[in-house]
């Protein structure tokens, strides 16, 4: 067809190889599948992807791929899946449409599976709907619409329900832009409930392509947040400055309390360390 474009990938790998038992997917053969299809015609999109894992977490440098969104929003990063090569199957979906004004619309729905004993009895399942919508608003305002549903029962039994909107506003070199999040979580420990909420926010403006300027606010009534206020409900204020010097040099200046806990891109999670105070990086670039 005209203006379409298709695609099939696949890979299989298997450690310690044995002919008799090629591209067997027994649950005691260490082994790993992955599929993916992509078709685009016009604006429409569509990806398909299929993962099936059996004890093939060999490096935290090289794992296969996660099969996890990568989504933009602070608070989806803060909480996202980590991937278990040892024992995980799962599959990803994603929807997208353009329009001639520019408007996109995109949904992703992801579901994955992590196996314990033989059997499914102790199968732990989780999935994650995503909806997307960039809404431009002439030539000089772009706005963005987003929810967010997760049910994860990887280490405990989470409800998460995730509305967000943010927008950006440019006029001659200077650019404002808002953000702000709202997050639900309906958190279970066996029968125990400990629900909290999540409050996130940030107003900046932007001189390009120099210097930026930036205030965040965040909220949580999580009892088990690290440095929780005793009170129930805990702020964080930060207001942030960068400054792109001369010679590959950048300045960014923080002041404030910055919030503890992972941040997580693609499936991969690192710590953050919470800081109050006043704190200043200069990073040179050699090359």
């Amino acid at each position: 067809l005209a203006d379409s474009y298709a695609d099939v990938y696949g890979e299989y790998a298997q450690y310690d190889f044995d002919l008799a038992r090629w591209f067997s997917m027994d649950r005691d053969l260490p082994r790993a599948l992955y599929s993916s299809f992509a078709l685009t015609h016009g604006t429409f999109g569509l990806s398909l992807e299929y993962k099936d894992y059996e004890r093939f977490a060999f490096s935290t440098l090289n794992n296969p791929p996660p099969l996890i969104r990568e989504h933009e929003s602070y608070l989806l990063n803060r909480d996202t899946h980590e991937m278990l090569a040892d024992d995980e199957t799962g599959a990803q979906v994603e929807l997208s449409y353009g329009f001639p004004g520019g408007q996109m619309l995109t949904g992703n729905y992801t579901t994955y599976r992590r196996r314990g004993n033989p059997g499914r009895s102790d199968d732990m399942r989780s999935w994650e709907l995503f909806l997307q919508a960039d809404i431009p608003l002439g030539s000089q305002v772009d706005g963005q619409l987003f929810a967010d549903y997760n049910r994860d029962r990887s280490f405990n039994d989470e409800h998460r329900r995730t509305l967000g909107a943010n927008a950006e506003w440019a006029l001659f070199h200077w650019a404002w832009h808002g953000d702000l999040q709202f997050q639900d979580v309906n958190r279970r420990f066996g029968r125990e409930r400990l629900p909290y909420r999540n409050l996130y926010l940030t107003l900046g403006l932007e001189r390009s392509p120099s210097r930026s300027w930036s205030v965040i606010l965040q909220r949580s009534t999580d009892e088990l947040e690290r440095g929780a206020d005793v009170s129930g409900t805990t702020y964080w204020w930060g207001g942030n400055l960068n400054w792109e010097l001369r010679d590959g040099r950048n300045l960014n200046l923080f002041a404030g309390k910055r919030r503890p806990g992972l941040a997580c891109t693609g499936g991969t999670c690192y710590e953050v360390l919470g800081f109050e105070g006043l704190e200043m990086r200069l990073v040179s670039r050699v090359f």
